[in-house]
């Protein structure tokens, strides 16, 4: 086999609630880059190209949608249904337990992605979902190729190419306060899972690299920056001088509801710090004024990597045209500016994304 023929492709998706329309924007135009670049026809889906997607939370809808062979656009008008639907608060006394009843999240899911399970043919690409068991208190990365141990029938207590694909996308999503847990059972009696934003991968794109080349996990692709390419894609992130808050603020409601935001910030950063220093870097924003963009590294560097991720900062955004208040923009139930976030990832993608980014990656996927 020919170095290119043994390449793969990875795409990791990061949880942030609504903020996931910002990174179909970004998509959209990776999409159009990677047809041009490929050569591909005009039925070009991001699924031609990438080999493994991992998403969480919202990541992990947008990555399900795209290994069926989704067009970004169908993702983006999905979008613009689940926010409406989904986010619609309780009644104030049931708001103890939740923001958002659970039932309509659930049912959206089951009617977009069906009876489709974990391990459906459907699915063009390998798939990893990322979920935390409250059960066990451990975070559950769930990847479904056929080897791994989970999937063979080996394990008598988790089979997880069985579950559904949208009850796993259910309990992807389920962030704490926003919405009730979800309760799947994997063989071993039913189980509280919530969204794997609250795990150490909120941002999934080092998980995904181990999932896809460490022995224990049983695919063990080739790794090289000649070999592998990672590819992550972030939500969007309120910079710390932008949360300051009054001390009347301060109260039980916003820490629990504000909680989950800073969990999949810090871990998004984190796993992006790890990425950068493994891989080589061709795109990323600095990560701090410590580390700078951090392209030197370790010296072995194990796949070739870019970042895409904004800060809401309000001079970035007037860059990119845009007005919102960055705290509302920020927001993981920010249903009134889902256009504004896609929009706002077109425009960043058409600046950011560059044909370079993808040098030696030209080919379109091979079977997985």
């Amino acid at each position: 086999m020919t170095a290119e023929q043994t390449q793969k492709a990875l795409l990791a998706l990061d949880g942030g609630g609504l903020r996931g329309a910002f990174t179909l924007g970004v998509l959209g135009e990776l999409e159009q880059l990677l047809k041009t670049q490929t050569g591909a026809g005009s039925g070009f889906v991001l699924s031609d190209y990438f080999d493994f997607i991992g998403g969480t939370s919202t990541g992990a809808i947008i990555g399900s949608g795209l290994a069926l062979g989704w067009t970004v656009d169908t993702l983006k008008d999905l979008y613009l249904r689940l926010g409406h639907t989904v986010f619609r608060p309780r009644f104030l006394p049931l708001r103890a337990w939740s923001k958002y009843p659970g039932g309509p999240l659930r049912d959206q899911l089951e009617a977009e992605f069906g009876p489709r399970t974990f391990g459906d043919p459907d699915l063009r690409t390998l798939l990893l979902i990322v979920t935390h068991n409250r059960t066990t208190n451990s975070p559950y990365p769930l990847a479904n190729h056929p080897t791994g141990k989970f999937n063979t029938g080996e394990s008598p207590t988790r089979r997880n190419r069985d579950q559904r694909l949208a009850d796993l996308l259910w309990a992807s999503t389920a962030a704490p306060a926003f919405f009730p847990a979800a309760v799947l059972d994997f063989g071993a009696g039913p189980q509280e899972l919530v969204d794997g934003g609250v795990t150490a991968h909120n941002n999934p794109a080092l998980q995904l690299f181990l999932t896809a080349t460490l022995p224990e996990y049983r695919l063990e692709w080739p790794t090289g920056p000649d070999q592998l390419l990672l590819v992550s894609v972030g939500t969007g992130f309120l910079p710390a001088e932008q949360k300051k808050i009054s001390r009347l603020r301060r109260h039980i409601i916003y820490v629990a509801t504000s909680t989950p935001s800073g969990l999949m910030f810090a871990a998004a950063n984190h796993n992006d710090v790890a990425c950068r220093s493994l891989g080589q870097v061709r795109f990323g924003r600095p990560i701090d004024s410590e580390l700078g963009d951090l392209t030197t590294g370790l010296a072995t560097k194990h796949f070739s990597y870019a970042r895409y991720n904004i800060a809401f900062d309000p001079l970035e955004l007037a860059s990119y045209g845009v007005t919102a208040d960055p705290r509302e923009l920020a927001r993981l139930d920010a249903v009134e500016h889902i256009e504004t976030l896609m929009n706002l990832g077109t425009a960043y993608g058409k600046a950011t994304l560059k044909a370079e980014h993808f040098r030696g990656f030209t080919r379109l996927r091979s079977s997985t």
